[in-house]
């Protein structure tokens, strides 16, 4: 009877997973993006998280001025706080996904396959020697925004969802990020 109860309990934590990473839709990002997962599903950072809780799980980390984030060098994640919460990292942990589903080492289709073609708003060069794919989302008026548009900071701009997968040669992910507008424009 305990043995059925803890198959049962799986299930229905597994089909709650997979509802939960349903929700995500292509071409449409939110602020629930901006946010990293270890293998087990347990949410290591997220927007708006308070940095003591993201330490808890990373430890202290070191910070860099020029930059204005804190790399986490064990979990190879740096983290942008701003008044002590998470509003963006940089992920180039194997380990860590993105609420999609996300991996370093995954091909440049998962990318497009999770995150859309719609939002896909520049394919750049890179230098090592791969590309970018950069996204760029207005998460209160449901559309894409055009990158190459640098508004003035303002408020707003924290409803922004800024989605970067930077690629090697071979067209896998070596890093990705996501970060809310604000600090992905001006470091704010």
């Amino acid at each position: 009877m305990k043995r059925r109860i803890g198959i049962l309990t799986l299930l229905l934590a597994s089909l709650g997973l997979l509802a939960a990473c349903q929700s995500f839709k292509p071409d449409e990002l939110s602020m629930a993006d901006i946010a990293v997962v270890d293998g087990g599903g347990k949410t290591i950072v997220s927007y708006g998280m308070p940095r003591e809780t993201v330490e808890k799980t990373l430890g202290p980390g070191s910070e860099d001025e020029d930059m204005k984030w804190v790399i986490y060098e064990d979990a190879l994640l740096s983290v942008w706080y701003r008044d002590g919460k998470a509003v963006g990292f940089i992920c180039s942990n194997p380990e860590y996904a993105s609420p999609r589903g996300l991996q370093v080492g995954m091909p440049a289709r998962n990318v497009r396959d999770q995150y859309g073609n719609k939002t896909l708003n520049r394919v750049t060069g890179s230098v090592a020697g791969g590309k970018s794919f950069i996204y760029a989302y207005d998460t209160r008026r449901k559309k894409p925004l055009d990158v190459d548009e640098k508004p003035l900071p303002s408020e707003e701009m924290k409803k922004q969802v800024w989605f970067t997968a930077l690629l090697d040669e071979d067209n896998s992910v070596v890093n990705f990020s996501v970060v809310d507008g604000l600090m992905g424009n001006y470091l704010q």
